[in-house]
């Protein structure tokens, strides 16, 4: 696993809350659907739009599947690569920000006495450092 993997793993935490707010923007509106959608007047508008949903709710819980089984796998080489961090400053830094899930300001905050540009670039120059390292063995 790389840093540009683990900064990954954020990304897909974001994507995957964005598809289980849509999951339930449609369960939703299966089940209240004249207050919840502007379908049009007739019972055959409403019922043509139920039937456009349903497949478009199968794909979408079935992506979402997918999505959330990659993530966790990811998340489990995050881990191991985040523990592996030599620099326990930075080990901390990562885990806020990529384990759980934290802003830069919060994992600034979460710190004390640093800014979110402090935090950002303490890890940005370890990995420097450490790509140095290794292309120079």
């Amino acid at each position: 696993m790389t840093y540009e993997q683990v900064k990954r793993l954020h990304h897909m935490g974001l994507e995957i809350k964005e598809m289980a707010g849509r999951i339930k923007e449609i369960e939703t509106a299966m089940k209240a659907p004249t207050r919840q959608m502007d379908w049009g007047n007739t019972h055959n508008q409403r019922r043509d739009r139920l039937r456009e949903m349903v497949p478009e709710l199968a794909d979408l819980k079935r992506r979402y599947g997918e999505t959330l089984a990659r993530a966790r796998e990811e998340y489990e080489e995050a881990v191991q690569w985040i523990d592996e961090v030599t620099d326990p400053f930075v080990r901390m830094i990562l885990r806020y920000r990529y384990l759980d899930g934290l802003t830069w300001h919060q994992v600034a905050f979460k710190i004390g006495n640093n800014t979110a540009d402090s935090v950002r670039m303490a890890v940005n120059r370890y990995v420097d450092r450490m790509d140095s390292e290794r292309a120079a063995e």
